[in-house]
């Protein structure tokens, strides 16, 4: 016989030996074919994803926490390659500003110094626009030699776009610019006639024994019982009666040898000092072409220490804000009081005077002096034929 099992009997077995079928309430109910509790509304899909979703977000959470902390602020916000820009041009302040302190104002290094830091910014800044240029031309062809002059937005957007890939040329654009700026405005002393000037000449030429000549004049003046020592430490300082002899000398040697230059008398207008104060070069100006005009910068290198002594004396009472002729040169200015007989190879197209040289520095006043050539002028000047015959 076989044996019939009620429904209501397997149903209730089953739910005696089942679990708890919900994981929150813990319920024994059937849920049937729904996904979730009847009794508490437990959907496992949903909420298990989401707890593990937020359990992967509290992880993240956790180890920035971890972490230290940095503010932010402005210089976090910089980028590297602009620190490396700003150190670039610093650089360049720097070493024009040690230039300007360190270089004299009269000499010739300063006016190299400008003029190398200014070829080299000017060449620098240039190469990078005509870089950039050539970029924003392959991007726009309408890009075209006006925009490159005037519209530099349109030529630097490309390269600034793509920052920091480009970022040389932009380095090389604003170091560029940088070294021009200082270079003028903070060096100086833009000679444009140190490309002209012609150097002074080393003399080669052995002297002649001096420390005979020295020893000759002492013995000359000492007794029997003197020794030369004795007669030079009498007469005088020997290193002084050495450099004075050599120099009588030399100028004597000068004199035969050299052909005669031509001279002429020239008023101080100008100086320039070393960081001593001492005057090292003389501004002249003079009439080499009808008019009062700038002649030329004389070293004072052959002066003796009491005449330049004199001449600033003189100087000193005579400073003035403006030169008293027009003038692309820096110095101090003064009115042209003091006289100075010059020696020059040749003169230039512009009136300047060629590798000149102070002869002697003359007593009278440059007004007083001048006054005397003018009318010493008239005095040997010779008549004009034809204001003669208009006296008949």
């Amino acid at each position: 016989m076989s044996s019939v099992t009620h429904p209501s009997n397997n149903q209730s077995e089953r739910r005696a030996n089942a679990g708890p079928l919900c994981a929150r309430c813990g319920c024994t109910e059937p849920w049937g074919e729904s996904s979730w509790c009847p009794k508490c509304g437990y959907y496992p899909v949903v909420e298990t994803a989401e707890e593990d979703r937020m359990g992967w977000r509290a992880e993240v959470a956790a180890e920035a926490s971890a972490e230290e902390e940095v503010e932010p602020n402005l210089l976090n916000c910089i980028p590297g390659w602009m620190w490396i820009m700003v150190a670039g041009s610093s650089s360049i302040f720097i070493a024009s500003v040690m230039a300007r302190k360190f270089f004299e104002t009269t000499s010739d290094h300063q006016s190299y110094w400008a003029w190398t830091e200014l070829l080299v910014g000017a060449g620098a800044a240039f190469i990078a626009h005509v870089w950039a240029a050539i970029v924003a031309k392959k991007i726009d062809d309408r890009l075209n030699v006006s925009d490159v002059i005037v519209n530099w937005m349109a030529v630097w957007q490309p390269t600034i776009t793509k920052l920091p890939a480009s970022v040389p040329r932009l380095w090389m654009f604003v170091w560029g610019h940088t070294a021009v700026i200082c270079s003028l405005f903070i060096i100086g002393g833009h000679d444009t006639s140190m490309f002209f000037r012609q150097g002074p000449v080393e003399d080669t030429e052995v002297l002649p024994d001096v420390v005979g000549a020295v020893a000759a004049a002492a013995k000359s003046q000492s007794t029997e019982e003197e020794s030369i020592e004795d007669a030079l430490h009498k007469i005088g300082d020997p290193e002084e009666m050495l450099a004075a002899e050599a120099a009588k000398m030399e100028d004597e040697a000068r004199k035969q040898e050299a052909p005669a230059l031509p001279q002429i008398f020239c008023a101080v207008f100008g100086l320039r000092v070393d960081r001593r104060g001492t005057p090292t070069h003389f501004l002249l100006c003079g009439q080499t072409r009808g008019e009062l005009q700038y002649v030329g910068t004389v070293s004072a290198k052959s002066l003796s220490r009491e005449t330049l002594r004199s001449v600033t004396a003189r100087l000193a009472k005579t400073n003035q804000r403006r030169p008293v002729v027009r003038t692309i040169h820096s110095g101090i200015w003064v009115a042209p009081k003091v006289t100075m007989r010059i020696e020059y190879a040749s003169l230039a197209a512009d009136g300047t005077l060629l590798a000149p040289r102070i002869v002697s520095v003359e007593p009278e006043e440059w007004e007083t002096k001048q006054s005397d050539i003018d009318a010493l002028e008239k005095a040997t000047q010779i008549p004009d034929p034809s204001a003669l015959l208009n006296l008949f």
